[in-house]
């Protein structure tokens, strides 16, 4: 066990490492430890010297125009030590990004696995529906459109929370030793977004969604 604790301080203490690439290879890596040998961060780093980060993504949604957003972001970072919320920038404001708050090293690693998860399930719901309703494009409104997009992303966001939970990934890392530090939930006040849409979900598209999103592997971005 010792020996393992030290290769996995190594791999933390790399994971500080200039190079984006080589600091997320090194974090994933020593998660996969960690998780194999059920090590808690806690015994291996003082997380009171690891600055609380928060960070503000890309990712601009509308609750109206794509709901499953939130859900994905909430499965993301409960894997990667991590809150989530949706940032308004004013009342009443249609649009909104999703921000994430954790611990330097792991919010980071948070964001891009969740942004690459966010353009993976925009690209395959826009293929599901071309390729299950080729011909028929115009029999379909906009919102019906819209609507067999969303269904499909909800569904793929559920099926990523059990990517997570599924043996290959806890040997990743994923799933064993992923808790919120008490640090990271005292620095969090999110008011609840209360604005809730209206949803049509279309059953097959959905359990397409789920289907494809369990195949969701988070490495393939960082290799």
């Amino acid at each position: 066990m010792k020996d393992y604790k030290e290769k996995i301080r190594k791999l933390l203490a790399l994971s500080n490492s200039s190079n984006e690439f080589e600091a997320k290879a090194a974090l994933l890596k020593a998660r996969e430890l960690m998780a194999a040998h059920k090590i808690e961060e806690i015994d291996l780093v003082d997380v009171k010297k690891k600055e609380i980060k928060t960070i503000f993504t890309e990712v601009i949604y509308t609750k109206r125009g794509e709901y499953w957003i939130p859900h994905l972001a909430a499965v993301v970072a409960e894997n990667y030590c991590c809150r989530t919320a949706s940032n308004i920038p004013y009342k009443g404001a249609q649009k909104r990004n999703m921000m994430f708050v954790g611990l330097e090293g792991d919010v980071d690693l948070c964001v891009q696995i969740f942004e690459y998860a966010v353009e993976s399930s925009r690209k395959c719901s826009k293929r599901y529906l071309m390729h299950e309703y080729r011909g028929k494009g115009s029999l379909l409104t906009t919102k019906d459109k819209e609507d067999i997009k969303n269904s499909y992303s909800l569904g793929f966001a559920s099926g990523v929370r059990e990517a997570f939970k599924d043996q290959d990934n806890k040997e990743a890392g994923w799933g064993l030793v992923m808790t919120v530090p008490q640090e990271v939930n005292d620095a969090c006040d999110f008011k609840k977004d209360r604005y809730n849409a209206r949803k049509t979900v279309y059953r097959n598209a959905n359990d397409a969604g789920y289907t494809e999103g369990t195949k969701f592997k988070p490495n393939r971005r960082i290799s």
